[in-house]
């Protein structure tokens, strides 16, 4: 008789999180293990404040099929720790962003947005993307008055559009841009091999998503 034995898979744990006195797991895409406490994730979350009232629901692991380790930690860490690096990367700051809305996590937005003011300056076309996931109309005219500084988007209108550039803001909030440059610059934005570039301050002060 053959005996094939088979190897169990040990759980991996964020060694972060993994508290003797957490009681509630949750579990990445790739199958890192999380271990935080009911208390937090209700503190912090709409949604988990209502899931976590069925007490059969502390003693489940929950998976987070939707979300990586690195970004679920990053997740948490800005759940439990008072100061934590939020990435600059637009697309990383995006699902963090993504999380905290379906999650219904208020205050983690705001600590994004907090941080998204500091760093106007120096990535405007950035901030400007997050700020249609976010919504924000203050944010995005913020980013619109840094524009000009930015060499890559100093002359951003339809012209000098790419696909890509196109594909990252919310199409109301791409299309408002472009529309307000134009209307502005009726029908002839500044283009690179004019000597001017659009006027930053009024697309700022006309700016609105297209409804």
């Amino acid at each position: 008789m053959n005996l094939e034995l088979k190897s169990i898979k040990k759980p991996v744990y964020c060694n972060d999180y993994r508290s003797d006195d957490a009681d509630i797991t949750l579990i990445s895409s790739d199958e890192v293990y999380f271990k935080v406490h009911n208390y937090m994730l209700k503190a912090h979350s709409v949604v988990f404040r209502e899931l976590l009232i069925d007490t059969q629901m502390i003693k489940t692991d929950i998976h987070m099929d939707e979300v990586k380790s690195q970004d679920l930690k990053r997740f948490l860490d800005l759940i439990y720790l008072e100061t934590v690096s939020i990435p600059y990367n637009w697309i990383e700051t995006k699902i963090i962003i993504d999380l905290s809305l379906k999650y219904e996590c208020f205050l983690i937005e705001e600590r994004i947005r907090t941080r998204l003011n500091l760093q106007i300056e120096q990535e405007p076309w950035e901030i400007f993307i997050l700020s249609s996931y976010f919504n924000d109309l203050n944010l995005a005219k913020k980013s619109l008055l840094f524009f000009g500084r930015d060499p890559n988007k100093r002359w951003f209108s339809l012209s000098t559009l790419n696909l890509f550039d196109a594909s990252q803001p919310k199409l109301n909030y791409l299309l408002g841009l472009l529309k307000t440059i134009n209307d502005i610059h009726q029908g002839q934005p500044p283009t690179p091999s004019s000597n001017k570039i659009p006027d930053w301050k009024k697309v700022s002060e006309k700016f609105q998503p297209l409804s």
